[in-house]
């Protein structure tokens, strides 16, 4: 049984497919705006593909709120100059996440943020998105 007072930090996996101009971050457990924040850092400071799908499918989104989502939004923002024309999906199956992923997609059109982002319960949609 885990100690109660230590955080349980989300594993984040990421995979490039080059030929599709592609990134995919897999996201499992618990995760926290910071954990993102980190991810988007290291991904725009690296070699960056024009596309991103977030597997949100195993994630844990109790620890996210609107403040947590707006401060993800603000780090989206900064580095989107980079990325001008890409796309951003996000897929997950489980109801507060896609709620959750529904409110990053209207938040981020309303800052302004020029990526395309969409939320699909499809993997398979959002492949078909990525790649239309």
């Amino acid at each position: 049984m885990p100690d109660k007072d230590f955080l349980i930090m989300a594993q984040i996996q990421k995979k490039i497919i080059k030929n599709k101009n592609l990134t995919i971050f897999k996201v499992a457990g618990k995760f926290t705006s910071d954990e993102i924040i980190s991810v988007f850092n290291e991904f725009y400071n690296s070699k960056y593909t024009l596309n991103i799908l977030w597997d949100l499918s195993e994630s844990d989104f109790s620890e996210l709120d609107t403040d947590h989502l707006r401060r993800i939004i603000s780090a989206a923002k900064n580095y989107a100059h980079l990325r001008v024309g890409g796309k951003t999906a996000l897929f997950t199956t489980l109801p507060l996440g896609f709620g959750l992923a529904r409110m990053y997609e209207s938040l981020s059109e309303a800052n302004q943020v020029p990526i395309s982002n969409r939320v699909f319960r499809s993997i398979d949609e959002a492949m078909a998105w990525l790649e239309s």
